[in-house]
């Protein structure tokens, strides 16, 4: 996508890797869920959270060396860099909560007021037109964003007391599939986005 040094298709290709283990995640989450109203869903989700941790753990260290060596042309930097560091921040934080067993909605909270930021940055790529295929671009983070917004209801839904989400099933269940609909368009896009990666 990008004329850089920095791979970035393959840094689409963890992008794409996340959502895999977050759908995986929660599609567990639901199935249990649909299972037995009372279930653990920390103890659940537990099992996805070291290689969460481990590619937020890359994507911080990748982010803080962008920012120092600006490997990108200069609007880039603040665009790719900072919306990947904002990734680390909320994986981090999601590995944390779940590891540390406190409330997620802080960090759900959190990765929505990013995933704005994140729509607004693809915004200002689409309309500064600084890469190859500004309309990808603009894609990609459109649905991230999106993604990062809903994650603050499934983070509410989350910290539910076992057996409190049976009071409203069907709202949750539909921030639940609508959360699942745009990980797998997310999916689709950064490994089509890292597969098809333009010099």
């Amino acid at each position: 996508m990008f004329d850089i040094g920095l791979d970035i298709g393959y840094l689409l290709f963890l992008l794409g890797f996340v959502g895999v283990l977050t759908l995986y995640m929660t599609l567990r989450v639901f199935v249990e869920w649909n299972k037995s109203k009372k279930i653990d869903m920390y103890g659940v989700m537990s099992g996805g959270i070291l290689p969460l941790g481990l590619i937020g753990a890359y994507f911080f260290v990748i982010s803080i060396y962008g920012q120092l060596y600006q490997p990108l042309p200069s609007p880039l930097n603040t665009l790719v860099f900072n919306t990947l560091l904002s990734l680390s921040l909320v994986l981090i934080g999601f590995v944390w909560s779940i590891r540390a067993n406190v409330k997620m909605e802080y960090v759900g909270l959190l990765a929505l007021l990013l995933g704005l930021l994140t729509i607004y940055y693809g915004y200002q790529g689409y309309t500064l037109g600084l890469t190859q295929s500004a309309s990808q671009f603009f894609l990609i983070y459109f649905v991230f964003g999106i993604i990062g917004m809903l994650a603050f209801p499934v983070s509410l839904i989350i910290d539910l007391k076992p057996g409190n989400v049976s009071k409203h099933p069907q709202a949750w269940g539909a921030f639940l599939a609508l959360f699942c609909m745009f990980l797998l368009l997310g999916i689709m896009m950064a490994l089509l986005g890292a597969l098809f990666n333009e010099a």
